[in-house]
């Protein structure tokens, strides 16, 4: 073998940006949707209260997979923080209704789970669905926070209101779609 052909050969391809961010993309969506069935999925938890707190736990998840991936450090206590403001105090609207009120359904669903046969029904009905939505929302605001150069330090939930209301919508659709097939 000629030293060209040698040399040829222990030549590592290194991606393109874009091939790196088309990958970084991929994988952080996927960390996302992962997290989002794995919310929909104890939101059928016929514990009251239970389910919603593993939502939080899921979400939580997802924003510390997606910290991995793109290399920001994690704090804990901050996530809580901003997984709060995000989600309750974005005053965004969902078809029509506010989005705490969404949330209130949501939280009514769970309480639902304590009443025998027919308060489960109902609950299984919302509460999946308005979980693997929000968790799918969260997601998609982080990796387009991370993917602008953010941190938790510099996140503003102020900001990505707009974007949270139409993640949510997508993300409403996405889990209502998996929750009937």
């Amino acid at each position: 073998m000629s030293a060209a052909a040698a040399k040829e050969k222990e030549t590592v391809e290194v991606p393109t940006a874009e091939e790196a961010f088309n990958e970084r993309l991929c994988k952080a969506r996927k960390i996302v949707r992962k997290n989002m069935y794995w919310s929909m999925g104890i939101g059928v938890v016929p514990m009251p209260i239970v389910d919603l707190l593993g939502v939080a736990g899921f979400q939580a998840k997802a924003l510390k997979e997606l910290s991995d991936l793109y290399g920001i450090p994690f704090f804990n206590h901050t996530i809580k923080n901003i997984l709060a403001m995000l989600i309750s105090g974005s005053g965004t609207v969902y078809m029509g209704y506010p989005l705490t009120q969404v949330f209130a359904q949501a939280i009514g669903g769970s309480a639902l789970k304590s009443i025998p046969v027919i308060g489960q029904v109902v609950s299984i009905a919302t509460v999946p669905v308005i979980a693997g939505a929000l968790t799918y929302a969260t997601g998609q605001v982080f990796i387009q926070h991370f993917e602008s150069g953010g941190t938790f330090l510099s996140f503003n939930p102020k900001k990505v209101r707009a974007y949270f209301q139409e993640q949510f919508a997508e993300g409403m659709k996405i889990a209502s779609e998996a929750a009937s097939s």
